[in-house]
Protein backbone atom coordinates (compact mmCIF):
# COMPACT_ATOMS: atom_id res chain seq x y z
CA UNK A 1 0.00 0.00 0.00
CA UNK A 2 2.81 2.42 0.88
CA UNK A 3 4.45 1.67 -2.46
CA UNK A 4 1.28 2.59 -4.35
CA UNK A 5 0.99 5.85 -2.39
CA UNK A 6 4.61 6.68 -3.16
CA UNK A 7 3.92 6.18 -6.86
CA UNK A 8 0.64 8.07 -6.90
CA UNK A 9 1.67 11.01 -4.72
CA UNK A 10 3.75 12.81 -7.39
CA UNK A 11 0.92 12.45 -9.92
CA UNK A 12 -1.67 13.74 -7.47
CA UNK A 13 0.52 16.72 -6.60
CA UNK A 14 1.09 17.53 -10.27
CA UNK A 15 -2.65 17.29 -10.95
CA UNK A 16 -3.44 19.57 -8.00
CA UNK A 17 -1.03 22.18 -9.35
CA UNK A 18 -2.80 22.09 -12.72
CA UNK A 19 -6.30 22.64 -11.30
CA UNK A 20 -6.10 26.47 -11.26
CA UNK A 21 -5.12 26.39 -14.93
CA UNK A 22 -7.91 23.95 -15.81
CA UNK A 23 -10.59 25.92 -13.96
CA UNK A 24 -11.00 29.08 -16.05
CA UNK A 25 -12.73 31.92 -14.32
CA UNK A 26 -16.24 32.67 -15.52
CA UNK A 27 -16.75 36.13 -16.97
CA UNK A 28 -20.07 35.72 -18.81
CA UNK A 29 -23.05 35.84 -16.47
CA UNK A 30 -26.20 35.34 -18.54
CA UNK A 31 -28.76 35.65 -15.77
CA UNK A 32 -31.44 36.67 -18.30
CA UNK A 33 -30.98 33.47 -20.34
CA UNK A 34 -30.24 35.20 -23.65
CA UNK A 35 -27.40 32.95 -24.82
CA UNK A 36 -26.97 29.27 -25.54
CA UNK A 37 -24.04 27.21 -24.21
CA UNK A 38 -22.02 27.54 -27.41
CA UNK A 39 -22.41 31.35 -27.42
CA UNK A 40 -21.34 31.58 -23.77
CA UNK A 41 -18.32 29.40 -24.49
CA UNK A 42 -17.34 31.49 -27.53
CA UNK A 43 -17.64 34.72 -25.55
CA UNK A 44 -15.69 33.27 -22.61
CA UNK A 45 -12.87 32.32 -25.01
CA UNK A 46 -12.75 35.83 -26.44
CA UNK A 47 -12.74 37.36 -22.98
CA UNK A 48 -9.90 35.07 -21.95
CA UNK A 49 -7.92 36.20 -25.01
CA UNK A 50 -8.48 39.85 -24.01
CA UNK A 51 -7.44 39.11 -20.43
CA UNK A 52 -4.30 37.33 -21.58
CA UNK A 53 -3.39 40.06 -24.07
CA UNK A 54 -4.16 43.16 -22.01
CA UNK A 55 -4.10 41.97 -18.39
CA UNK A 56 -7.55 43.46 -17.77
CA UNK A 57 -10.81 41.97 -16.58
CA UNK A 58 -13.73 41.96 -18.99
CA UNK A 59 -17.18 40.89 -17.76
CA UNK A 60 -20.55 40.44 -19.52
CA UNK A 61 -23.65 40.50 -17.31
CA UNK A 62 -27.29 40.11 -18.36
CA UNK A 63 -30.17 40.54 -15.93
CA UNK A 64 -33.91 40.42 -16.03
CA UNK A 65 -34.17 43.37 -13.63
CA UNK A 66 -31.99 45.93 -11.90
CA UNK A 67 -34.06 45.57 -8.71
CA UNK A 68 -34.63 49.31 -8.41
CA UNK A 69 -31.02 50.34 -9.01
CA UNK A 70 -29.75 52.35 -11.94
CA UNK A 71 -27.82 50.47 -14.61
CA UNK A 72 -24.72 52.46 -13.67
CA UNK A 73 -25.07 51.73 -9.96
CA UNK A 74 -25.71 48.03 -10.51
CA UNK A 75 -22.79 47.62 -12.94
CA UNK A 76 -20.33 49.55 -10.77
CA UNK A 77 -21.35 47.66 -7.61
CA UNK A 78 -21.22 44.29 -9.37
CA UNK A 79 -17.68 44.92 -10.57
CA UNK A 80 -16.50 46.38 -7.27
CA UNK A 81 -17.93 43.66 -5.02
CA UNK A 82 -17.02 40.55 -7.02
CA UNK A 83 -13.25 40.67 -6.78
CA UNK A 84 -12.32 41.70 -10.31
CA UNK A 85 -8.98 43.26 -11.23
CA UNK A 86 -8.23 46.94 -10.67
CA UNK A 87 -8.21 47.40 -14.47
CA UNK A 88 -11.29 46.29 -16.34
CA UNK A 89 -14.64 46.80 -17.98
CA UNK A 90 -18.10 45.35 -17.43
CA UNK A 91 -21.01 45.39 -19.88
CA UNK A 92 -24.43 45.13 -18.23
CA UNK A 93 -27.70 44.52 -20.09
CA UNK A 94 -31.02 44.67 -18.22
CA UNK A 95 -34.01 43.27 -20.06
CA UNK A 96 -36.85 44.65 -17.94
CA UNK A 97 -35.54 48.19 -18.00
CA UNK A 98 -34.27 47.83 -21.61
CA UNK A 99 -31.10 49.53 -20.45
CA UNK A 100 -27.39 48.86 -20.73
CA UNK A 101 -24.28 50.31 -19.19
CA UNK A 102 -20.51 49.95 -19.59
CA UNK A 103 -18.65 50.27 -16.29
CA UNK A 104 -14.91 51.01 -16.56
CA UNK A 105 -12.24 50.65 -13.89
CA UNK A 106 -8.58 51.63 -13.69
CA UNK A 107 -6.98 51.51 -17.14
CA UNK A 108 -10.41 50.68 -18.58
CA UNK A 109 -11.32 54.34 -18.02
CA UNK A 110 -8.38 55.43 -20.15
CA UNK A 111 -9.04 52.92 -22.91
CA UNK A 112 -12.82 53.34 -23.10
CA UNK A 113 -13.50 57.05 -23.07
CA UNK A 114 -17.06 58.39 -22.90
CA UNK A 115 -16.87 58.92 -26.65
CA UNK A 116 -15.62 55.38 -27.15
CA UNK A 117 -18.45 53.97 -25.02
CA UNK A 118 -20.95 55.98 -27.06
CA UNK A 119 -19.40 54.59 -30.25
CA UNK A 120 -19.57 51.02 -28.94
CA UNK A 121 -23.24 51.51 -28.04
CA UNK A 122 -24.04 52.72 -31.55
CA UNK A 123 -22.28 49.72 -33.06
CA UNK A 124 -24.14 47.29 -30.79
CA UNK A 125 -27.56 48.91 -31.09
CA UNK A 126 -28.77 47.11 -34.26
CA UNK A 127 -27.96 43.67 -32.84
CA UNK A 128 -29.39 44.48 -29.42
CA UNK A 129 -32.61 45.77 -30.99
CA UNK A 130 -32.91 42.65 -33.15
CA UNK A 131 -32.28 40.30 -30.22
CA UNK A 132 -28.93 39.14 -31.62
CA UNK A 133 -27.29 39.30 -28.22
CA UNK A 134 -24.27 37.10 -28.95
CA UNK A 135 -23.43 39.27 -31.98
CA UNK A 136 -23.82 42.45 -29.89
CA UNK A 137 -21.54 41.08 -27.17
CA UNK A 138 -19.04 39.95 -29.80
CA UNK A 139 -18.99 43.51 -31.17
CA UNK A 140 -18.44 44.83 -27.66
CA UNK A 141 -15.49 42.49 -27.07
CA UNK A 142 -13.93 43.24 -30.46
CA UNK A 143 -14.15 47.00 -29.91
CA UNK A 144 -12.84 46.67 -26.34
CA UNK A 145 -9.76 44.96 -27.73
CA UNK A 146 -9.37 47.59 -30.44
CA UNK A 147 -9.74 50.48 -27.99
CA UNK A 148 -7.40 49.03 -25.36
CA UNK A 149 -4.82 48.36 -28.07
CA UNK A 150 -5.15 51.92 -29.36
CA UNK A 151 -4.82 53.32 -25.84
CA UNK A 152 -1.74 51.21 -25.16
CA UNK A 153 -0.23 52.64 -28.36
CA UNK A 154 -0.81 56.13 -26.92
CA UNK A 155 -3.92 56.99 -28.96
CA UNK A 156 -7.11 56.35 -26.95
CA UNK A 157 -10.24 56.39 -29.11
CA UNK A 158 -11.73 59.82 -28.44
CA UNK A 159 -13.02 62.85 -30.29
CA UNK A 160 -10.37 63.95 -32.74
CA UNK A 161 -8.46 60.66 -32.59
CA UNK A 162 -10.85 58.45 -34.54
CA UNK A 163 -9.19 56.21 -37.12
CA UNK A 164 -9.46 57.42 -40.69
CA UNK A 165 -11.05 54.13 -41.81
CA UNK A 166 -13.71 52.07 -40.07
CA UNK A 167 -12.68 49.89 -37.16
CA UNK A 168 -12.78 46.19 -37.94
CA UNK A 169 -15.81 44.57 -36.33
Amino acid sequence: MKRILKLLLPFLMAFALCLPVLAEEQRVFDNAGLLDEWEVSMLEDKIQDLRDTYDMDVVLLTLNSLDGKTAEGYADDYYDYNGYAADGVLFLLSMEERDWYISTHGYGMTALTDYGIEYIGEQMKPDLSAGNYAAAFDTFLKLCGDFVGQARDGHPFDRGSEPKGPLSI
